[in-house]
């Protein structure tokens, strides 16, 4: 796929953003811990290792600023007064790293939980679970602690949502909907739901099934995650708070050539 990869990094039980350019390290740092990594912070390293064509994975709101640095538009930094070296620093400054950003990957997110909240007071204190005996963390209807010795401890959800950070309450993205391509195991055990959101996310998953790198199953069989993955989206997108005087949906004003398909669709 690429020489690099960006990924998040597990240090016994406290996640870290960093870069890895091997697929064994790739393969070391999966499994999940539902808290928050500053995955951006790790496309400064690349730059510092001199990587320029990294794929960067992340949740919705990291995949969204990335891409908006990709689609950034510098020319009004040009005003016919600037020196060219002063635009070229603030060009820089403006597109920050998204230009070594050649694939991403966005995780399905409803919410993280804080580190000091539900892993130290929860699980290791109230719980008794040391953290660095935890392999991974997964959530599907209730929080699923598997333990490094192969013992699955299972933890209520509503529980767990009392650590959520406040943050997320405001996220109305899901599905990581401007990513390459969105994973996730939504209502699924084993299996990766993988929506491909550009040409470029296309051609690669087509690329990686063709040599035999995947094993792919049709959505058709997975009826209850698309149901629960629509569901969550929209709930999702319900609770982004609406200002004052704002309808919570964008209204195409009278006359706009859109206005008939927007009823069609509603």
């Amino acid at each position: 796929m690429f020489g690099q990869y960006v990924y998040q990094e597990l240090a016994l039980a406290i996640a870290s953003a960093t870069v890895v350019t091997t697929i064994d390290a790739a393969i070391a740092s999966a499994s999940s811990w539902y808290t928050y990594c500053p995955n951006n912070l790790a496309l400064a390293d690349a730059e510092r290792l001199g990587l320029q064509r990294v794929c960067f994975v992340g949740v919705p709101c990291q995949i969204t600023p990335t891409r908006k640095i990709q689609v950034a538009d510098p020319a009004y930094l040009d005003n016919g007064r600037k020196k060219e070296k002063h635009i070229e620093r603030q060009t820089k400054f403006l597109k920050g790293f998204g230009e070594n950003v050649a694939f991403t990957i966005g995780l399905l997110c409803t919410e993280v939980f804080t580190y000091e909240g539900l892993m130290v007071q929860k699980i290791q204190d109230e719980m008794g679970i040391p953290l660095t005996e935890v392999k991974k963390f997964n959530v599907k209807g209730k929080v699923l602690i598997y333990k490094k010795g192969g013992e699955l401890v299972e933890m209520s959800l509503h529980k767990a949502q009392e650590y959520a950070r406040p943050e997320c309450h405001h996220c109305g993205d899901f599905t990581g909907e401007l990513a390459d391509v969105s994973c996730g195991g939504v209502a699924s055990m084993d299996w990766t739901i993988t929506i491909l959101r550009s040409e470029r996310g296309e051609r690669l998953f087509d690329d990686m099934v063709a040599r035999g790198l995947l094993e792919v199953r049709s959505m058709d069989e997975f009826e209850n995650s698309m149901k629960v993955m629509l569901r969550l989206t929209k709930k999702q997108r319900d609770r982004v708070p609406v200002p004052p005087g704002r309808t919570a949906r964008y209204v195409r004003p009278a006359g706009h050539p859109h206005v008939a398909a927007d009823q069609a669709d509603a």
